[in-house]
């Protein structure tokens, strides 16, 4: 019975042993250990290189007030819906714009004003939607705006003018960003006295600048966060 239990305990050390064993950063060759995913950290480094170019916004995001008045609850809805659901054919029908609404606040309540005056129960509640109306933008922004809330909205508290990300190829901002990232990375490796490896990883972020006070030129920043081999100076 004791050499049973040795057994199991030696067969149960042996696969823990194995569960957690990683491969050193001595041990086999880069092939070897890029092949299982490991890297040794201290084996690395990164940087963060950027680049960016002047671009102009695309389209353009309006906060707009929608306002109507019913006899019950469901009745207001209903007759807000409809209202967003025409801002929103209104936006597309300009040269064929894309257009998309979301609601950012729904409020329904009894109209005091028609209590007060013991009016028609036709109007006795009053509801408000807040609706956040992005665009595409074809020609002036300006007029864009006015052709599509002209008449259909309470007001508009809000005009922001964006880049998207869609924006144009932006495979040269890349390239720009990783020679930024590669560069810090020698500065680096100059300073630590050894020699800079290849190129292990990656990762791109494209950050568009929106913009809340005009529609003229804007930024869109590329940044390439890279990773990289290191090797002592000695070493070929």
């Amino acid at each position: 019975m004791a050499l049973i239990q040795s057994a199991i305990t030696f067969g149960l050390t042996a696969i823990i042993a194995l569960s957690t064993y990683s491969v050193p950063a001595a041990a086999g060759s880069d092939n070897l250990r890029a092949a299982v995913g490991y890297y040794d950290r201290s084996l690395l480094i990164t940087t963060i290189g950027k680049a960016t170019r002047q671009v102009k916004p695309d389209q353009v995001t309006i906060q707009v007030k929608l306002t109507d008045v019913g006899e019950d609850v469901g009745a207001v809805v209903t007759a807000l819906n409809s209202q967003k659901k025409a801002l929103i054919e209104a936006a597309r029908g300009v040269n064929d714009n894309g257009a998309s609404a979301q609601v950012i606040t729904l409020d329904v309540r009894e109209n005091r004003r028609n209590r007060r005056n013991e009016g028609d129960s036709k109007e006795a509640y009053l509801g408000t939607m807040q609706v956040s109306l992005t665009m595409k933008i074809s020609g002036d922004p300006l007029a864009l705006i006015a052709e599509v809330t002209n008449g259909r909205v309470e007001g508009i508290s809000r005009t922001r003018f964006e880049v998207s990300e869609a924006t144009g190829d932006n495979e040269e901002l890349k390239q720009q960003a990783l020679a930024d990232a590669r560069k810090k990375a020698m500065e680096k490796a100059k300073l630590l006295e050894i020699k800079l490896g290849r190129l292990v990883n990656v990762n791109y972020l494209e950050t568009p600048r929106r913009s809340n006070y005009g529609h003229g030129a804007t930024s869109l920043t590329v940044r390439a966060t890279a990773t990289f081999q290191r090797q002592d100076a000695n070493s070929d």
